[in-house]
């Protein structure tokens, strides 16, 4: 039996009460209940480092704060997904979800406790490919993306990619995750005269399940038989779930992370495992003026330089992967150079309110938040270390609401650092001279 520790307080709508009143988000602790062993004392260990290099004075964004606040309980994993009264969100529910806002900032965070932790607030299923090493940190800086562009960066920090299957946000290497994908699509074209296999189904195992168990039950779900499992290695999967996923999602986002396809016998009732293709492509039409074409033909071989292009009279005939389709669609519409993750200029800094819960964090993780969010801030290292101020100590704070002079009051006091607000910018030094 897998566990998971979530706030008593948790209800799937908990994301729209924060997504309206988050001002910053605890660096170290507060934010996220952990699921994790490691500490933030190498963190601290390198922000000091940082800290005493040189002076900074640097142009940041709006401080951001997921505040989770509560006691706390254990709960299986089976129950976090499976209870009836709280369902995981498919569907159209789903769509509308992945484009809500969100603002999460946590320096040195695992990968698995960001995903799992997302994944219980917005209550949606997320599958980690196995390829992919969940205990490796992560800088989380997210102000006012929607929850799919802010998987998409999380996946981009660890050279992968996030792309919806079903009802599951898969995160995957980039060219697997976009094989299993265009492979999918084949497939249910295929097959699209079996409707049984498309009936969305939720797939859910334990801790320590072994994919060579998994695979027979997907199968032993929609009917099938399955054979050479023995393609398959020895493994161990920590606890998961799939969400609305058809027969041939669910076997290929188990298979496809050992670099296996399924091949379909002509009566769709059974499946052998074989290695998989190293490229797959479909066929698909664009529409694009030629002087569209013209304009991002250059582009157009940059950013997929392997697909197939064929101008026609006010289209593009185009056979690539269904990844290289989504980025050719983007260029055409002229959002190749979208920048997601911007903030909003949030004005000066006393027209500004902060929300805060931080136990046990350090200073400079908490002037990296600001720098990375919104803020201008000015401090001399090498003065504030003379009048032996570490700013790798640890605070803990909670504030709701505070000002800009409650903020850093309750942050710079205890430290014998004084502050001073100019517009955008704050202005740290010793409250006495050294």
């Amino acid at each position: 039996m897998s566990w998971i520790v979530i706030p008593h307080s948790h209800q799937p709508s908990v994301h729209h009460q924060m997504g309206n009143c988050v001002e910053l988000v605890d660096s170290a602790h507060a934010s996220l209940a952990p699921w994790g062993r490691g500490t933030d004392s190498e963190a601290s260990a390198k922000n000091q480092g940082e800290g005493a290099a040189h002076t900074r004075q640097t142009t940041l964004h709006r401080l951001v704060l997921v505040t989770l606040i509560g006691c706390q309980t254990l709960i299986p994993a089976s129950q976090l997904f499976g209870d009836t009264n709280t369902p995981l969100i498919t569907g159209s529910r789903l769509r509308q979800e992945l484009q809500r806002p969100i603002n999460v900032t946590r320096p040195d965070v695992r990968l698995r406790e960001i995903i799992q932790r997302l994944a219980e607030l917005h209550h949606i299923a997320i599958l980690l490919d196995r390829r992919i090493d969940p205990d490796q940190q992560i800088d989380v800086q997210l102000s006012q993306v929607t929850l799919m562009d802010g998987l998409e960066l999380l996946a981009h920090q660890v050279n992968s990619d996030a792309a919806l299957v079903g009802g599951t946000v898969v995160i995957g290497p980039v060219d697997a995750l976009d094989r299993m994908r265009t492979e999918i699509v084949i497939q249910h074209q295929m097959l699209k005269d079996s409707p049984p296999l498309f009936g969305g189904k939720t797939i859910q195992w334990e801790d320590l399940q072994s994919p060579t168990e998994l695979l027979p039950s997907i199968a032993e779900r929609f009917d099938l038989n399955l054979t050479e499992i023995d393609l398959v290695p020895h493994d161990l999967w920590a606890a998961g779930i799939m969400a609305d996923v058809s027969a041939v999602e669910a076997l290929t986002l188990v298979a496809g992370q050992f670099d296996l396809t399924c091949l379909w016998s002509s009566d769709a009732s059974s499946v052998q495992l074989a290695p998989a293709h190293a490229r797959l492509t479909i066929e698909k039409t664009h529409q694009a003026s030629p002087q569209r074409f013209a304009a991002v033909k250059s582009q157009l071989m940059e950013i997929v330089p392997l697909a197939k292009v064929e101008p026609r009279d006010r289209h593009l005939q185009i056979v690539a992967t269904v990844g290289e389709h989504e980025r050719i669609e983007q260029l055409l519409k002229g959002e190749s150079d979208k920048r997601r993750g911007e903030t909003p200029d949030q004005g000066p800094l006393r027209n500004r309110t902060f929300t805060l819960t931080a136990e046990r964090s350090s200073v400079i993780a908490l002037l990296r938040t600001l720098e990375s969010q919104g803020t201008n801030v000015e401090y001399d290292s090498e003065v504030l270390s003379a009048a032996g101020i570490d700013l790798s100590q640890k605070v803990s704070l909670s504030l709701d609401k505070a000002t800009a002079d409650e903020f850093f009051r309750a942050l710079c006091e205890p430290l014998g650092l004084q502050f001073e607000i100019d517009g955008k910018t704050v202005r740290l030094s010793p409250a006495t001279a050294p």
